[in-house]
């Protein structure tokens, strides 16, 4: 069956497809039937033609459609609008301009075959068909329709300056019509689409386009608060979007509009307002709701999604986001927690998530549950390698680790971020090497601290933590009381940083390390500049009290007081009081002042503070003694026992009065108290410390078995190791003193080999080295001296040992290594005991084997050095006249005879000098 059997056995309605198929046989030709058979039953069964086209259809014959544009302009156009039929639209107006590519009707054809490539998304084929309107007439009407979809195809493309260009072209043709209006709307969207916020949003607020049709201005509005939200002007954002929201409610922009105003308060930090919006955006959006604190998706019919193609719920995501940050922000942590913990399930592709999981982890570590915090900061690295906020997990990570007790961990971790990150971002890396130095503080290894420190002053200068690291080397110095470091490092710091607070604590540190260096004066300075800045800072307290106690220092007990007394006054509750108190006790003590004394040191028992308490009655003891009242100044501590048998207070109390009668060597009462502390707190550090000193107690009443028994009893407490050493040495003192050299032998040795770290070690050594110097196995002796010297840093037991080194020299004859061994003691900065002890000695050993002038020297120097030793004095210079004559130096002799005449000497050195004046005169 052909085409014209089947179209006779149709209705006469519908004769217009009657035609269409006839004018199909004219393009195919007679050949085509089948081709013909097929387009009519397709274009028939699926109704493509609508029936009113065929109205009044027998006026107009096939003529019409062959010949004529303007019959396949309306047959096209009829396609398009009325039945949608994009594809017959096409066909048709394609027909029109390649048959009369030349008529009057080819702007406007063009035009609308334009809008159906348009209609179904053939944006570039739009476009160039858009381009043809102003071909062949000058109606300006197409020319601008022409240009102004053009611009539309190419802004469909994401072409934006391809568009503006086509919309300014259409905008001077300067229509005054409502297309020109959307054209208006559509250049202010380009805009803002390139970035050009300030063009776009002077665009929105024109008058002319305030005065848009109602089915543009939702959309107005919308890019109007876009663009502001560009340009960061919040409150024009608000003000529009609550314009949006009273006038257009219903609109399905709705839900982004309470965005962009929650948005807007929150970087305006009106976090209140901010979560009030973002949850009526929640409730607002039609597929999920926020009763529950949840984000419910509701069930809806597909066809329901279908809104403006740009602006779906992408946002979802953003205001969930942002409702849990607002919670951040306001410190509801757990509720924060609730919701970054449903990104995963929610928008598993939201460039959210990896936020939302990163500060999972920071909340985590900020309530302390550093577990938690670590697992979610590992699954953010692993997740999210190369997010920016990954530098930022490991950082963390490293923390949490800390925290944990995995320092280990956390240094590698630190060290993945300096490895990673030294070439990327300087700053950062910066940043871990510093933390890395606060985590080796936090171990307390000093050393390491100071290196890090110092690569940050050494290398980055002008980084960020310079100052930072200046300060903390300064402090790692001071603990390890390397004040005259710190003090460089403070001032170093202080130069470079405004005045702060942590300037200002800079200058209390100094003032502290001058302190600790004896420069009294200059501390007081310190202390008083950093007074000067502020009186209420957190050390202000203590910077008063230092200044009392270096005027102390300097024995100006009335300046001292006056400042203790100012801690007292400007500083009632403070931590120093009790301290100042004391300070002023003890200035007054030291005047003499005793009742004074007294008065402020009895004031101590209103504060908690046993130490300062147990050297206050100390104190009043001593002070009751100045004034002759004796009996009263043990029954201070005697009846302070009696009235706080149970408080913290009284073990000390009773310790210290039982060293109180160990000290006067009224031995029998010392174990009394000692024998009392043993029975009151057995089983304690106290109890083995009190089986010691009842031991030593016995050792000084030469009570040599009952010395050892208790001794041992010390030993037995394994808990308490503290006075083991001890224990061990006075059991070798005491077999030593009953002449058992090889049991002290023993005791001695085992001191020194089990409790190296022990005070009483280095006094084994010694008391070995004496045994051998009294058997005179002097190559036994020196070893051991020399193990003192070398193991030992005590410089009270340094000297000791040189000072005994020198004899054993002596002895040995070895005069270079004598030379050498006196030097070294006067390096050791000895007291002038054993100074005198060395000169004398080694003064001596040169005149008794002839060397006059290194004796002279010696001797001469002894009587200058030692002023208070008068009897040294003479001898002295007895000895040093002596080899000036030796030296026959006659004048100085004389000189020096004379000398020790007039001088208060010893009647027997007095007529030894006469006899020597007599040599002299005999050799002149």
């Amino acid at each position: 069956m052909n085409a014209i059997e089947l179209l006779l056995k149709m209705k006469s309605t519908i004769r217009l497809v009657i035609f269409f198929a006839w004018f199909l046989s004219q393009l195919q030709g007679a050949a085509a039937s089948d081709y013909e058979f097929d387009t009519i039953n397709h274009l028939y069964h699926n109704e493509l033609f609508p029936p009113y086209c065929a109205q009044n259809w027998s006026n107009i014959d096939e003529s019409f459609f062959i010949e004529s544009p303007y019959g396949l302009l309306i047959a096209g156009k009829t396609a398009f609008s009325d039945q949608q039929n994009y594809d017959l639209a096409r066909f048709l107006l394609r027909q029109s301009i390649l048959r009369y590519p030349d008529s009057e009707m080819a702007d406007e054809t063009w035009y609308w075959l334009g809008r159906s490539y348009y209609a179904t998304d053939a944006y570039g084929d739009a476009a160039e068909a858009f381009k043809q309107c102003s071909h062949l007439t000058l109606d300006e009407r197409f020319l601008f329709f022409g240009q102004y979809w053009a611009g539309k195809s190419h802004f469909a493309m994401g072409e934006h300056a391809k568009a503006l260009a086509q919309f300014e072209a259409s905008m001077r043709l300067n229509l005054a019509s409502e297309d020109a209006m959307s054209l208006l709307f559509w250049i202010a969207r380009t805009y803002f689409r390139l970035g050009m916020y300030q063009e776009a949003s002077s665009m929105f607020e024109s008058k002319m386009l305030r005065s848009v049709r109602q089915q543009i201005a939702p959309y107005f509005y919308y890019f109007s608060i876009q663009s502001f939200l560009g340009l960061g002007e919040y409150d024009k954002v608000v003000r529009d979007g609550n314009y949006f929201l009273s006038h257009f409610s219903e609109h399905f922009l709705t839900p982004e509009i309470h965005y962009d105003i929650a948005f807007a308060y929150f970087q305006q930090a009106q976090l209140d307002s901010a979560l009030l919006h973002a949850r009526s955006c929640l409730t607002a959006y039609p597929y999920c709701s926020d009763s529950t604190g949840d984000l419910v998706w509701r069930s809806a019919d597909e066809s329901a999604i279908s809104v403006a193609e740009e602006i779906r719920f992408w946002w979802a995501d953003d205001v969930y986001f942002l409702y849990g940050w607002i919670h951040y922000l306001q410190d509801e942590l757990a509720v924060t927690d609730i919701y970054f913990d449903k990104f995963p399930e929610y928008f598993p592709t939201s460039p959210w998530h990896s936020p939302a999981l990163f500060y999972r982890g920071v909340i985590s570590y900020d309530q302390g549950n550093y577990e938690e915090a670590l697992l979610n900061m590992s699954k953010f690295i692993r997740g999210f390698p190369r997010d920016p906020l990954t530098k930022h997990a490991f950082y963390r990570k490293a923390w949490a680790l800390y925290h944990l007790d995995r320092i280990e961990e956390a240094s590698e971790t630190l060290e993945i971020i300096k490895n990673r990150y030294s070439q990327k971002n300087s700053d950062f890396y910066q940043e871990a090497i510093f933390v890395s130095g606060e985590m080796y503080y936090y171990q307390d290894k000093l050393e390491e601290t100071l290196a890090v420190y110092q690569l940050i002053i050494d290398q980055f200068g002008q980084s960020e933590f310079y100052a930072d690291a200046l300060y903390g080397a300064a402090w790692c110095y001071y603990r390890d009381k390397k004040f005259d470091r710190a003090l460089d490092y403070f001032a170093q710091f202080t130069d470079i940083s405004p005045p702060n607070r942590l300037s200002d604590i800079a200058c209390y540190r100094s003032g502290l390390a001058l302190f600790k260096l004896r420069e009294y004066e200059k501390s007081i300075e310190s202390f008083k500049a950093f007074l000067s800045h502020t009186v209420d800072a957190p050390f202000a307290n203590q910077a008063q009290f230092y200044i009392g106690e270096a005027y102390f220092e300097l024995e100006k007990y009335e300046a001292a007081i006056d400042n203790y007394k100012s801690v007292l006054t400007n500083y009632p509750k403070s931590r120093s009081c009790p301290q100042a108190l004391f300070g002023i006790g003890n200035a007054y003590f030291n005047r003499k002042q005793y009742h004074q004394a007294i008065k402020y040191l009895e004031k101590l028992e209103s504060y908690n503070n046993a130490i300062l308490l147990q050297e206050g009655w100390y104190l009043i003891e001593r002070a009751l003694h100045g004034l002759g009242v004796y009996k009263n100044s043990l029954d201070v501590l005697i009846n302070y026992i009696r009235k706080h048998p149970e408080s913290d207070k009284t073990q000390k109390l009773q310790k210290e009065l039982a060293y109180y009668h160990f000290h006067n060597r009224d031995y029998g009462k010392a174990i009394k108290e000692f024998q009392a502390i043993i029975v009151k707190y057995p089983k304690s550090a106290l109890q083995q410390e009190s089986e010691y000193m009842v031991g030593r107690c016995y050792f000084h009443l030469k009570d040599f078995s009952a010395a050892r028994f208790r001794l041992k009893q010390a030993l037995n407490n394994e808990k308490h190791r503290f006075f083991h050493g001890w224990a061990r040495y006075y059991l070798g003192r005491s077999y030593a003193i009953e002449k058992d050299e090889k049991t002290a032998f023993v005791h001695y040795e085992t001191v020194i080999s089990d409790y190296p770290e022990s005070e009483a070690a280095p006094f084994a050594l010694l008391e070995i080295a004496e045994h051998y110097i009294d058997l005179r196995r002097w190559d036994e002796a020196l070893l051991n001296l020399n193990r003192v010297i070398d193991k030992y840093g005590n410089t009270q037991l340094i000297c000791e040992a040189r000072s005994k080194m020198i004899e054993v020299l002596i002895e040995h004859g070895n005069v270079e290594a004598l030379k050498k061994q006196f030097s070294a003691l006067s390096r050791a900065s000895c007291p002038d005991e054993y100074m005198l002890e060395a000169s004398v000695t080694l003064a001596n050993y040169y005149f008794d084997n002839f060397y006059y002038e290194e004796a002279e020297k010696l001797f001469e120097n002894i009587y200058m050095e030692y002023s208070r030793s008068e009897k040294w004095r003479c001898e002295a210079l007895y000895k040093a006249a002596r080899c000036a004559v030796a030296l026959k130096k006659y004048s100085i002799a004389r000189e020096r005879i004379d000398r020790v005449l007039e001088s208060d000497c010893e009647k027997l050195l007095q007529e030894k000098a006469e006899r020597l004046k007599e040599i002299i005169s005999s050799n002149e």
